[in-house]
């Protein structure tokens, strides 16, 4: 994201997001997202989102930068699609792992 999704290498977490404030912090990312969307995302879809973005959110601490990578920064590891295409085709966990890669240095 705007630290590291928006370059081709890409560091380790900068920001290790754990407090309550993440809570927050995901619903303005979250609502952002709803915005653009033309429906509602059902409660699983919103949990699987929820998952993902909490994983990112250690990554990018700007709410708008975050909605933006979500839905349109294609993750070339994962067939070029977004995070917001392959939460929306059930793999959700496939991104986790992809961000989780991330954090421990496996991605460069």
């Amino acid at each position: 994201m705007g630290h590291c999704f928006s370059s081709v290498s890409v560091g380790p977490f900068s920001n290790g997001r754990s407090s309550p404030t993440v809570d927050a912090f995901l619903s303005i990312c979250l609502k952002e997202i709803e915005k653009d969307r033309q429906f509602r995302v059902s409660a699983w879809h919103r949990s699987a989102m929820y998952r993902v973005l909490r994983l990112a959110a250690r990554l990018e601490d700007d709410p708008l930068l975050l909605a933006a990578w979500y839905q349109t920064s294609p993750i070339a590891e994962l067939d070029n699609l977004t995070a917001m295409e392959l939460v929306s085709r059930g793999m959700a966990t496939a991104v986790m792992r992809f961000l989780r890669s991330i954090h421990s240095g496996d991605r460069s």
